[in-house]
């Protein structure tokens, strides 16, 4: 792997912790260092394993055997999932729905990114886990019924993680048609699929009004600036703006986040 690849990789497990720490905002009411000193790490190890497969099966039609067994320097793509069942006793519902996440992005990696349906599915399924992971982070004894109350903001996340891989899939046409699979941009073409990506992100706008106060105004902001960004480009139909469509709404749902850590009070708990 070479530096410019690991450094890529580094930077795509620490974003893993984005959605996660959102979710425990939802749930928590302070923070609780005592229990992030060993969550954060499991879900850093978890997002390792993911990007690790999702790395060995692209543009690859295998097994699931193969990826995991295939060689002895690959132990680690097995190992960690075993390293995670050990949390499930300690804490049932988030080791359980960290177990779930991992097993998503694998299906996805393996078998699921090969059609446009399987793929939406995935993606639709992993915002939603992503979420549920910093819920069930910040409920020591949360149960099911406990991720329940949180539907809105759960559903937020699915729809927009949708509109996002639609969008990603756009940019990856080209890589992806060479790897033979028939997402939704190689399937439909790619201005097409990066204009529907606006049908899921307005689904999921409409959950906003039901969520929690401060991270309904606080994406909101970032949803505005998201549908500006986007009906810019759909009139311009530049290829360079495209990319800066990338850049803003990156930017935007990261300062959404921030708004929603300075109204919650964490920031306080940080520092």
């Amino acid at each position: 792997m070479s530096n410019k690849t690991a450094i890529s990789r580094f930077s795509e497990v620490i974003l893993s912790l984005g959605i996660p720490a959102i979710g425990y905002m939802c749930a928590a009411e302070k923070i609780d260092s005592g229990g992030l000193i060993w969550q954060i790490p499991v879900v850093l190890i978890a997002a390792w394993h993911v990007i690790m497969i999702n790395d060995r099966s692209f543009g690859k039609d295998i097994s699931a055997t193969q990826v995991f067994f295939e060689n002895r320097n690959q132990a680690g793509s097995i190992l960690i999932p075993i390293l995670i069942l050990p949390v499930i006793y300690f804490s049932p519902l988030f080791g359980c729905v960290v177990f779930i996440t991992m097993l998503n992005w694998d299906i996805y990696s393996l078998k699921g990114k090969r059609h446009w349906l399987t793929g939406l599915c995935h993606n639709f399924f992993g915002g939603a886990l992503h979420l549920m992971i910093g819920i069930s982070a910040a409920a020591k004894f949360a149960d099911l019924q406990s991720l329940l109350h949180y539907w809105p903001e759960i559903l937020f996340f699915a729809f927009t993680m949708t509109a996002g891989a639609m969008h990603h899939d756009s940019f990856d046409y080209v890589e992806d048609k060479a790897a033979n699979y028939a997402t939704g941009a190689v399937r439909f073409s790619p201005n097409l699929w990066w204009r529907l990506a606006v049908v899921p992100f307005i689904t999921g706008c409409a959950m906003l009004p039901f969520c929690e106060t401060r991270l309904s105004i606080s994406f909101a902001i970032s949803s505005i600036i998201y549908l500006l960004a986007y009906s810019f480009v759909a009139l311009r139909r530049n290829p360079s703006s495209i990319l800066l469509f990338r850049k803003v709404c990156r930017g935007a749902f990261m300062a959404g986040a921030l708004i929603y850590t300075l109204k919650k009070g964490f920031i306080f708990d940080l520092i």
